[in-house]
């Protein structure tokens, strides 16, 4: 158990970390105002390539992987294997689980159009101008994302170490309980 337990948050911190990490480095490769080129010759935009679109979008996938292997780690909540748990730290892992996936569509949302924004073709071919004012994506959004995704992971992670404190609380109590006697105690008769 204790293996399993350690693999789950060794791989999930990993992705989870790298998620975190690709999407600020996003925010700084992002495009930029000046980095655009407006022509006048055709009245179209002009945009970089960077890599912001890629990272984007690896960080999103890579976000989605750790909330899986956090769940899968975890198990099914209130299967017949295991019964739901009804206790303080129970609760409260199912009430972070569930914040925690909340948490990662909106992170996975905002990294997948944050990552289309940052798409040289797409940007070209939809934004073409009369002016000179060519349309940026604004500053902050990879960032943000960046911060969702840290709070996604953290909830995950106390969802799990709490579901796993009120499991191992569990079995300690049906362990404890199996040597009491649950029955009408037997006195001998009275002899008259």
């Amino acid at each position: 158990m204790e293996g399993k337990v350690i693999a789950v948050v060794v791989v999930a911190g990993l992705l989870g970390l790298v998620a975190i990490v690709l999407s600020f480095v996003g925010e700084a490769t992002r495009i930029k105002a000046d980095q655009v080129v407006y022509s006048t010759e055709d009245g179209y935009c002009y945009y970089p390539e960077t890599p912001a679109m890629a990272l984007g979008i690896v960080a999103a996938i890579l976000l989605l992987m750790q909330q899986i292997v956090i769940s899968v780690g975890a198990g099914c909540f209130c299967c017949s294997r295991h019964p739901c748990p009804s206790d303080c730290p129970g609760i409260c892992s199912i009430i972070c689980f569930v914040f925690s996936w909340l948490k990662c569509i909106g992170a996975f949302s905002m990294l997948i159009s944050a990552a289309l924004l940052n798409n040289m073709n797409y940007l070209v071919k939809n934004y073409s101008t009369e002016s000179n004012l060519c349309p940026v994506p604004k500053p902050g959004y990879f960032a943000g994302a960046g911060v969702i995704c840290f709070f996604s992971v953290a909830l995950s992670f106390i969802s799990y170490f709490l579901l796993m404190c009120s499991r191992n609380k569990g079995a300690r109590q049906l362990s404890n309980d199996r040597g009491v006697a649950m029955g009408q105690p037997q006195l001998p008769k009275e002899q008259v």
